[in-house]
Parts: C-alpha cells; sequence; structure tokens
C-alpha cells in the first residue's frame, strides 16, 4: 500500500475537490432534470465551502422544483451580495411573476426589485 500511495499521490480528496465534485455533479443533475439529487449535491457542496455561484444553483434547482419558498431566502441573500450576479439578477426577473405569486403566508418579505440594492437593480 505505501508504494501505491507513493506512486500516485495522495489517495484522499481535498475539502476542495469534495466541494467541486459534488457543485459539478448537482449542476450536471439539474440540466439532466434531476433536481433532487442536484438540491442533494448542491446542499452538500455548500455545507463545505459557502460560494455564490453554487447558492444561485441551488436557487435554480428551487425554482425549477416551484419551491419559492426555499428559493426566495436564497435569492435574497445573492441580491444582497456585493458580487457582480447580473446572471442570477436576470434569473431573477424571469422568475418574478412565480415569487410574486407565492401564497402570503409564505412570503417572507415583499417580492421587488426596489428591494435590490442599486448596483443589482434591474433595468429600469
Amino acid at each position: 500500500m505505501g508504494i501505491l500511495s507513493s506512486i500516485f499521490g495522495n489517495s484522499k480528496p481535498t475539502p476542495e475537490s469534495q466541494y467541486e465534485t459534488l457543485r459539478d455533479d448537482g449542476v450536471r443533475a439539474m440540466q439532466m432534470g434531476e433536481t433532487a439529487y442536484a438540491e442533494k449535491c448542491l446542499k452538500a457542496a455548500l455545507d463545505i465551502k459557502r460560494e455564490l455561484r453554487t447558492v444561485s444553483f441551488l436557487a435554480e434547482v428551487y425554482l425549477r422544483m416551484q419551491n419559492y419558498e426555499q428559493a426566495l431566502p436564497l435569492l435574497q441573500e445573492i441580491s444582497t451580495s456585493d458580487e457582480d450576479t447580473l446572471e442570477v439578477d436576470l434569473y431573477w426577473l424571469k422568475h418574478k411573476a412565480n415569487l410574486a405569486n407565492m401564497p402570503t403566508s409564505a412570503k417572507p418579505v415583499s417580492v421587488s426589485p426596489s428591494n435590490m440594492p442599486m448596483s443589482h437593480a434591474p433595468f429600469t
């Protein structure tokens, strides 16, 4: 075993490589329509490393599952971040009608582009 380890290196995956594998598997599953598996992978990836792009993938999975109650806090987290999130903002606009039609008991806050910081406000 020691000889193989010295030849092929350390076989233990690093947390970073585990994160990337889970994130990439989640994105592939989402693209194939396997939303339950995509949710599981992306949540596990976020447990390892909280990255805004992965948060946006998970929000997209929830939107595809029509689970707006879980998508909304993630979208709000993304929209209030300091990072450039143009593609997320565009996706937000695309699904804004669905989010606005959520039952009022499920809405934690009002859904409006005016709630976004100016740097993330949609085109007006």
